[in-house]
């Protein structure tokens, strides 16, 4: 496992890092020692969309039985049904997102440990080399980000092909033909999302980047020496000019990178909207 660090490039980075099969291994291995929340948090997510189907289900039977044929009980059976759902749901949710944020946490927890004592096994050249504010951006800011991967994306990623496929069996078993229309649209989404990933994936390795300069920056004028050196020289305003030129280039950054895909995410909202609609009449004009 001392071999996650040994082989990283603390220089200069490249766009591009192919993800090998050796990389994908070690990933798996920090998760062994929580693979028992893994399931938990598993069987959260299949509670999670079943009780998310169950829904359409029961305001299909309350459209199609209960209100036409007046089961005064049978509907009001359907709407208690339909409100334990809903807070069965919100329950549920509470509870993998704990269970997803103490694997983070956990992993991070695991890997700062393992950073932090490998660092300590390095040259002094390797200190030599390298500012000591970048490696401290390596074992917060790095590490931190992290997290948002382990907890957020593999769980939704997981997630959401679940639900896919859960809700594309209960669409076609509900109306195979409205299951199909819904169907026709989705390669639209596909090239434009995969786009919007990939940059979003190097807006966020820039940022990264950026914060250790401005980590190395300050460790180099806020420490003792650094601070010294600045008043003998006089280079107070110089210092802060720099600073507010990679704080400044950090904020666009930052901001270019919560916009990315705003434009696509409000198309396919849009599209959310307005696809009841335009499948009920496609629907009632069969």
């Amino acid at each position: 496992m001392n071999r996650v660090f040994t082989t990283y490039d603390w220089g200069e980075r490249t766009t591009e890092t192919p993800i090998r099969k050796e990389s994908l291994l070690r990933i798996i291995r920090y998760f062994y020692p929580y693979r028992k929340l893994l399931f938990l948090s598993v069987g959260c997510i299949l509670i999670s969309a079943g009780l998310g189907l169950l829904q359409p289900v029961l305001i299909k039977q309350i459209i199609d039985i209960a209100i036409p044929q007046k089961k005064t009980a049978y509907l009001l059976l359907l709407i208690i049904g339909m409100v334990i759902a809903a807070i069965g749901g919100g329950v549920v949710g509470v509870v993998q997102t704990y269970l997803n944020t103490r694997i983070g946490q956990g992993v991070m927890f695991d890997i700062r440990n393992q950073m932090y004592s490998h660092l300590h096994r390095m040259s002094i050249q390797f200190f030599t080399n390298n500012k000591t504010g970048d490696i401290m951006s390596r074992v917060n800011n790095d590490v931190n980000g992290l997290q948002a991967v382990v907890t957020d994306t593999i769980s939704n990623s997981l997630s959401n092909l679940i639900i896919a496929v859960s809700t594309l069996a209960t669409m076609y078993a509900l109306d195979p033909y409205l299951a199909t229309l819904s169907l026709l649209i989705l390669p639209v989404f596909i090239i434009p999302t995969k786009r919007v990933g990939r940059l979003n994936f190097h807006a966020k390795k820039a940022t990264q980047e950026k914060m250790g300069e401005l980590s190395s920056l300050m460790q180099e004028t806020l420490s003792v020496s650094g601070a010294i050196l600045v008043k003998a020289f006089g280079r107070y305003e110089w210092e802060a000019k720099r600073f507010a030129e990679l704080n400044r280039q950090l904020m666009q950054l930052q901001i270019r990178q919560s916009m990315i895909g705003r434009w696509f995410l409000c198309l396919s909202e849009s599209f959310r909207r307005l696809g009841p609609p335009l499948f009920m009449d496609s629907a009632v004009g069969r």
